[in-house]
């Protein structure tokens, strides 16, 4: 098969962003723009289906497919292992180069797949869930997919070509909730959930491969990988040892406590990490390259870091914070009563998230400064700290196991954002300060509306979540009005400004 016309675009100068002047700026706020468009439509079509699927489904049925996707975000991980974040932050063009790094991608996506589908006997095992191993099938499918779209998609990142990222992406989830709301309606049980990340990688995965306009050559050898592999495999074992903090719920929670009292945690963060990575990613994705550009240059990327960590707290805190407020209402109008168990969960984990999400900005300093090492020893902490919090706390129930989590993940991003500034010379009085004003604003938010149980109780929830809304963000302006007017106005003119720009 031949490659497409346009197949050597990936070393055409023309299309990579211009690193030299401050148009990198503008290009980074309008790629964040178009990210964040789709990642709004993206965010409520997952909340719509979601709702749906939890009215069709059983919390056991999302509580089965999660012990199943254990092993199957592991193998994502290994699949990938590193080389898309390593073309980028090495601003990697090369055709051999690249080459080498998708066919290697594709053979250990296709030994994953045969691991992963092989595992099932061990997890059905350990779950004592029979229906574990079959459902590894579709799961293991997908990882073989994933392989071959990660270059393609490292590339888009790379010339900040995220217009047609988010088309993709967005096209690819419409097309994943069909699926998945199809299957569900024709009785299909948790093999509808199955379905849905299948259908979206297929999708998501052919439009970034036509619009990267790049096609792998079969001169390579993997002495090409070169200088690549030291900085992938660091950011491999990483982001492994961080999968395994990720999942530490599944793994404790699901043999402690059940599969319904699993989903219930999970659904409570899947509501909250929906919110995360609509609104974080979008500045996060823009964020990566742009200071990979920037790492000869701290003090500019200083600037940026700052000025990203600020606008993801304008966004995330007042909504998660909002969300904690009023969790029992918010599980009632998304889930249904079947899930009120949620509830404490997700106001724990909502309080955790914003932390999170204002912080995570962190972990992206340090991997364009290529301290992939660093990040491998605090996914080493935060397994251990998370695994053995969570083991000594699921005997006391989920509500206490959920508080436990949150405390720990807070802690942690607390440290890694204090090695982030010592990486790059940022001051953290600074940092505090820049971002002090936004979190008052958004805690007066969130009292306002954790009050409208206590004055509306005999009022539907729905009604109250509809309250919350208009109550909260005129309670957020005004205490951005007092306690933020200058950089509040600061920050909408400049992004503005980029946007026109």
């Amino acid at each position: 098969m031949q490659p497409p016309a346009d197949a050597a675009r990936d070393d055409n100068p023309a299309d990579a962003p211009d690193r030299s002047s401050p148009r990198i700026g503008n290009q980074a706020v309008q790629g964040a723009a178009w990210l964040g468009g789709g990642q709004l439509l993206r965010q409520g079509l997952g909340f719509i289906t979601m709702s749906v699927l939890a009215r069709l489904l059983t919390p056991d049925d999302f509580g089965l497919f999660g012990m199943t996707y254990l092993a199957a975000e592991a193998g994502q991980i290994i699949t990938n292992f590193g080389f898309g974040s390593a073309i980028v932050q090495r601003q990697a063009s090369s055709p051999r180069l690249l080459s080498a790094c998708f066919w290697t991608n594709v053979l250990i996506g296709l030994g994953i797949a045969v691991a992963v589908a092989a595992s099932g006997p061990l997890l059905a095992l350990y779950f004592r869930r029979p229906e574990v191993q079959g459902l590894l099938l579709p799961l293991a499918l997908n990882l073989l997919l994933s392989a071959a779209v990660v270059v393609p998609q490292a590339l888009l990142t790379q010339r900040l070509a995220f217009r047609s990222m988010i088309v993709a992406q967005t096209v690819g989830s419409v097309a994943a909730a069909l699926g998945a709301l199809g299957s569900a309606m024709l009785g299909w049980g948790y093999w509808s959930l199955a379905v849905q990340p299948l259908v979206g990688t297929l999708v998501t995965g052919g439009l970034m491969v036509r619009s990267a306009g790049w096609w792998p050559s079969r001169s390579w050898a993997f002495a090409d990988l070169g200088d690549l592999l030291g900085f992938s495999s660091k950011l491999l074992a990483s982001n492994l040892v961080g999968f395994s903090s990720r999942n530490m719920p599944g793994i404790i929670l699901g043999r402690q406590l059940g599969a319904a009292q699993l989903a219930l945690f999970g659904t409570a963060s899947h509501l909250t990490g929906s919110v995360i990575y609509q609104i974080s990613s979008v500045v996060v994705r823009v964020l990566f390259p742009t200071l990979s550009a920037l790492k000869d240059d701290l003090e500019r990327l200083r600037s940026a870091w700052l000025r990203a960590t600020v606008s993801v707290a304008a966004l995330v805190l007042p909504i998660m914070l909002g969300v904690a407020a009023l969790a029992a209402d918010v599980v009632r109008v998304l889930l249904g009563p079947q899930w009120d168990g949620a509830a404490v969960p997700l106001a724990f984990l909502s309080i955790s998230m914003a932390a999170q999400a204002v912080l995570t900005t962190a972990s992206t300093v340090l991997l364009s400064l290529g301290h992939a090492g660093a990040l491998m020893r605090l996914s080493i902490v935060s397994a251990v700290s998370v695994g053995l919090g969570l083991f000594a706390s699921a005997q006391f129930g989920l509500n206490v196991a959920s508080a436990v989590f949150a405390v720990i993940s807070i802690a942690l991003n607390v440290v890694t954002t204090w090695l982030a500034c010592n990486a790059c010379g940022q001051r953290k009085r600074s940092l505090v300060q820049a971002l002090a004003p936004w979190l008052g604003a958004a805690l007066f938010s969130a009292a306002s509306i954790a009050t409208l149980p206590l004055l509306l109780p005999d009022v539907p929830s729905l009604v109250r979540v509809l309250i919350a809304v208009p109550l909260g963000l005129a309670v957020y302006i005004g205490g951005l009005a007092v306690l933020a007017r200058r950089a509040a106005w600061q920050l909408g003119s400049e992004i503005w400004s980029r946007l026109r720009g």
